[in-house]
């Protein structure tokens, strides 16, 4: 590896690489085809009255149901425009072959949209349905969505939001939980003991610099190093430590799902 500065950027990009909240409603974003439409329906001056419905034909791995998602985003880019929409609730459980959404209306005022909309509602979609399912695994386990690390950030609230949707307990991201009305959730870090580079005070830093976030993690705390996960319950700190517990392994002990 090598050092990289500001100026290894690529030459004309400009800030992060997603797409704005402007571009998205004037229909940038959209594949080329459904601009090719357009002009070509332009051009002989036809606009029909057209119905679109959205379905999945089937679902993966023989799963069936999936939770539908994505309803508000949808909602937000046809603010304004002259269609009608109907559809299921956000949360709502759907099956293969299930129309979840129709939006009627003349095509050209909508038609170049289409790939927005299906991309608003078939990824969260996607993550609403998959957390649904770690949920029902989970039983009566606490499940957190912790797996933003593993993400663009720009689409970090958007995943959340769907997990929490699909039932997690509680998402990790500062500003997802804003958005959705909930405090973050989270085990506390192991880079606080490293750079304490002592477990006890980094537990004690830990405890009195935020309390609340603490009382939920006085059984266990979740420490991951490279390449495995452990739970650190300090045996050693004797009885007289408010943060002392036994040792206990297992499924459920400090799990988090993203």
């Amino acid at each position: 590896m090598e050092e990289k500065s500001s100026e290894h950027r690529m030459e004309g990009l400009m800030g992060f690489q997603v797409a704005s909240d402007e571009h998205i409603k004037q229909g940038k974003v959209t594949d080329v085809y459904f601009e090719r439409v357009a002009e070509a329906l332009k051009s002989r001056g036809i606009n029909p009255v057209v119905s679109m419905e959205v379905r999945t034909n089937s679902l993966p791995d023989g799963w069936k149901w999936g939770v539908f998602a994505g309803l508000e985003e949808l909602m937000e880019l046809v603010e304004g425009l002259p269609v009608e929409v109907r559809s299921m609730d956000e949360g709502e459980l759907f099956t293969g072959g299930e129309p979840v959404l129709s939006v009627t209306g003349r095509y050209l005022d909508f038609g170049v949209f289409e790939t927005a909309m299906l991309g608003f509602l078939c990824q969260a979609s996607g993550i609403a349905t998959n957390a649904a399912r770690c949920r029902v695994a989970a039983g009566e386990r606490t499940v957190i969505s912790f797996g933003a690390r593993r993400m663009h950030p720009a689409i970090a609230p958007m995943i959340e939001r769907n997990a929490f949707i699909g039932g997690c307990d509680g998402v990790a991201v500062v500003e997802s939980a804003e958005r959705i009305g909930e405090e973050p959730s989270g085990t506390m870090s192991h880079t606080l003991i490293l750079c304490a580079q002592d477990e006890r005070v980094a537990y004690e830093a830990f405890d009195e610099a935020m309390p609340r976030a603490c009382a939920g993690l006085r059984s266990s705390t979740l420490f991951r190093t490279r390449n495995s996960v452990r739970c650190l319950r300090p045996r050693s700190w004797g009885t007289g430590s408010k943060l002392c517990a036994s040792t206990r392994r297992g499924p459920g002990a400090g799990t988090s799902f993203a």
